[in-house]
């Protein structure tokens, strides 16, 4: 049984792609400074930091219904083919750039320990540190997609408020006015990144009012403002970046990105009637990756282009992702012509 196209699903996931590769490039907010450059740095990471929350509130929406198309079976196996088998290939390929391009890694260092690690813990590939939680959320959805739809609405509310006081407001509280006092009680079933599993389906499903929306969006702007006066306060009081307002699980970035998913949504339809709609429909049959290869490209054109020295430039920071992503597709409509081309880059 074929399900009806989700329209605006394809504009979120470029948007996220793009964001992500925007993260990637400012890399200089990891190394902080009181200069201002730092200041541009710390306002890009918190404009472009909902990117992996709306992938995963993308693969809540798109993934729910599984049991409308296959079993659980066949749900896993293609999980497994289209992000597993990618995952475990590119990390591969960090390894080999990292021993060969780099130079972190020698061959000697290579034992069963360091392999394992290196692939379950992205020490190879930082930036694929969201396939872990990718892979548990994977995990998690046949439990939430057993919940009869006549009934997901109301317990993903249930769930979704007490996992927002709970484990993402109550312990950033203690965290952001810096009360030494551990949070003992937390909501499991919510835990981590499964609340963007209840908050993207929730987003998807309901037609909010316009004073509701409003309200979303008044508590999104107040998210991203305390993420970003949050870390730039604290951090010049460390000396340091402070993850204090960092941890996406927490109420500022779920405010914020759950605000965002919300006005994608919103403006979608008005979006994909304008010649917009042409680079969407493009660009989404490459969105996978760029998650995958963007990090290889921006090392190689750093080296070979000598862009090292300007990595702090703001221009180097807003100019850069127009010239990777156009790369990354050009090199995956490449690969895909090969045998496991499609394999390895889905």
């Amino acid at each position: 049984m074929k399900t009806k196209k989700i329209e605006y699903i394809d504009l979120a996931n470029v948007i996220a792609a793009i964001a992500v590769v925007f993260l990637h490039t400012n890399g200089c907010f990891w190394e902080f400074n009181k200069s201002r450059y730092w200041i541009t740095a710390n306002l890009i990471e918190s404009v472009f930091i909902f990117a992996v929350p709306v992938f995963f509130m993308i693969s809540s929406v798109t993934l729910m219904d599984y049991q409308k198309r296959y079993d659980t079976k066949t749900f896993l196996k293609k999980r497994f083919s289209k992000t597993v088998i990618p995952f475990l290939f590119w990390t591969f390929v960090g390894l080999v750039f990292d021993i060969v391009f780099l130079h972190t890694l020698k061959p000697s260092d290579l034992t069963l320990r360091v392999l394992v690690d290196g692939i379950i813990n992205n020490q190879f590939v930082s930036i694929y540190w969201f396939f872990m939680p990718l892979f548990g959320i994977y995990l998690s959805i046949p439990l939430f997609a057993s919940i009869s739809e006549e009934k997901r609405i109301e317990l993903f509310k249930y769930l979704f408020i007490i996992g927002f006081i709970f484990n993402g407001t109550i312990p950033f509280l203690l965290s952001a006015f810096h009360i030494d006092i551990a949070w003992p009680l937390g909501i499991n079933v919510v835990s981590g990144y499964a609340i963007f599993v209840v908050m993207g389906y929730l987003i998807h499903k309901i037609d909010f009012t316009l004073n509701q929306r409003c309200i979303i969006y008044i508590l999104g702007l107040a998210g991203f403002l305390m993420h970003f006066g949050g870390t730039y306060f604290e951090s010049y009081a460390l000396g340091g970046v402070s993850q204090i307002y960092k941890n996406l699980m927490q109420a500022p970035i779920l405010m914020y990105s759950g605000a965002i998913f919300l006005f994608i949504k919103q403006i979608s339809s008005k979006v994909m009637q304008t010649k917009i709609s042409k680079s969407v429909q493009f660009i989404k049959k490459y969105t996978f990756p760029i998650y995958l290869m963007h990090y290889y490209i921006i090392e190689i054109l750093n080296r070979y282009l000598h862009l090292a020295n300007y990595t702090k430039s703001i221009i180097y920071r807003l100019g850069m992702p127009l010239v990777v992503i156009p790369i990354t597709i050009i090199l995956t409509a490449l690969i895909r012509k090969l045998r496991v081309g499609k394999k390895v880059l889905p």
